[in-house]
């Protein structure tokens, strides 16, 4: 279908709730890696670990904000499993699985703390990824 300006499918009513080429990139959008979807490394990885993985990396971008750089100038994230639990809208044991499944294959580590305070998330870049031979 060519370009034309002048051509719109969608009637009066419904055009005021679709989103115009200025606004799609003004919301607070959460992006996953296309390589996680496509990259047969990363298969067996679950869509809830996926999504997860993409937390990560939104909350990394706000780690310099909360001052979370540790002495050698990376960044982490602190994110307990209760907020993950919250924003995956899922149960404890989901939560769970997907953070091990992301552990397992390379792409976050977590540093314990103890005495009960949340774990250092450091997130690993997804092409930094070493595949498993």
């Amino acid at each position: 279908m060519e370009n034309n300006q002048n051509f719109n499918p969608l009637k009066p009513d419904e055009i005021q709730n679709m989103l115009d080429s200025f606004e799609s990139d003004e919301n607070d959008i959460l992006k996953i890696p296309l390589m996680l979807i496509t990259d047969p490394q990363f298969k067996d990885l679950s869509s809830d670990a996926k999504i997860l993985y993409s937390l990560l990396l939104h909350r990394t971008g706000l780690s310099p904000k909360n001052g979370w750089i540790d002495q050698n100038n990376h960044t982490y994230v602190i994110y307990t499993i209760e907020q993950i639990m919250k924003d995956l809208n899922c149960w404890q044991n989901k939560a769970i699985k997907a953070m091990r499944e992301l552990k397992d294959i390379g792409l976050v580590k977590s540093v314990r703390r103890g005495q009960g305070k949340a774990d250092l998330i450091y997130v690993t870049h997804f092409a930094n990824v070493c595949r498993k031979t």
